[in-house]
C-alpha cells in the first residue's frame, strides 16, 4: 500500500496504468499512454495521451501533423516515414522521419535502434540540398 507519492511511485504506477490502457486502446483503435505527472505527498495528476491510429498502425501526433503542414514549405518535401541518410559525428546514419517540432524547428527522427533523435530541420534540409544526405521516400 502506498503511503506517500514520489517520482519512483509515479513511475511504477505509470507502467501499470500503461499496461492496463493497452486493452482499452485496442478496443477503440486508438493509442493511449500516460504523460507528465504532478504530485504532492498525498495526491497526483497524470496526463493521458490519446492518439488516432492510421491503417498502418502509426499514431498521429502533434509532431506528425506539423510535419504534414510544413513539409512543402520549409522541410524540402520530407514526409512521415522517409528515410534520410545523414552525415553525423558518428559517420553516415539512417534515420526515419516521424515528426517536426515547429516551435523549436527540429525534426523528430528515429534511428534503427528505435531511439528518438531531434535534429535542427535547417541543418537536415541543408545536407539534402548539398547532396550530403540521401532521402529514400516512403511508399
Amino acid at each position: 500500500m502506498i503511503k506517500n507519492l514520489n517520482p519512483d511511485v509515479l513511475k511504477a504506477l505509470s507502467l501499470d496504468i500503461n499496461a492496463a490502457l493497452q486493452a482499452v486502446a485496442a478496443k477503440h483503435g486508438v493509442s493511449l499512454s500516460t504523460g507528465r505527472s504532478t504530485y504532492a505527498d498525498t495526491h497526483a495528476e497524470m496526463k493521458l495521451h490519446i492518439g488516432v491510429v492510421d491503417a498502418n498502425g502509426n499514431e498521429h501526433s502533434r509532431e506528425r501533423d506539423a510535419l504534414n503542414t510544413w513539409s512543402e514549405h520549409i522541410l524540402n518535401g520530407l514526409k512521415y516515414g522517409d528515410q534520410v541518410t545523414l552525415v553525423t559525428r558518428k559517420g553516415k546514419e539512417v534515420y526515419t522521419v516521424t515528426g517536426y517540432k515547429s516551435r523549436s524547428g527540429k525534426l523528430v527522427m528515429n534511428c534503427q535502434a528505435d531511439k528518438v533523435w531531434l535534429f535542427p530541420a535547417e541543418a537536415v534540409v541543408e545536407q539534402i540540398k548539398t547532396g550530403k544526405a540521401v532521402v529514400a521516400k516512403a511508399s
